[in-house]
């Protein structure tokens, strides 16, 4: 039996659920008790192994991106906070708002605006305008 059956096959899925929650692949070898080369060389023969690495990676980064997006909601909206000693109201931020909507709604709040002509446009210059 190899060492891919007998060190990465039992941690199958602490390896992924690690990776998922956000957990770097650098720190891979070290968890396994590998080298980073035996690691690179797994991926490579493992198509498998490569693949749920790759899917681990794609989740945890949809995560991040997640809670981002909800702090960016709550920041833009304002929310309120408590404590044992006190609570406070957090107003909505304009920055964070107009963040939010240029880029959720780019067709409403986008600051460029496109306009498609159906016909072309002539322009005539005046001699003066055409010797600048």
């Amino acid at each position: 039996m190899d060492q891919y059956a007998l060190s990465v096959l039992p941690a199958w899925e602490s390896i992924r659920s690690f990776l998922s929650s956000g957990g770097a692949e650098s720190d891979l070898p070290q968890r396994l008790n590998l080298s980073a080369a035996t690691l690179r060389r797994y991926r490579k023969k493992y198509p498998e192994f490569a693949a749920m690495l790759d899917e681990c990676r794609a989740e945890a980064a949809q995560l991040a991106d997640d809670q981002v997006e909800a702090a960016l909601f709550r920041r833009a909206t304002g929310y309120d906070t408590e404590n044992e000693e006190h609570s406070r109201h957090v107003p909505a931020d304009v920055k964070a708002a107009i963040f939010w909507l240029k880029n959720r709604r780019p067709d409403l709040w986008r600051d460029r605006r496109v306009i498609a002509l159906d016909e072309p446009v002539k322009i005539t210059l005046s001699a003066e305008e055409k010797e600048l």
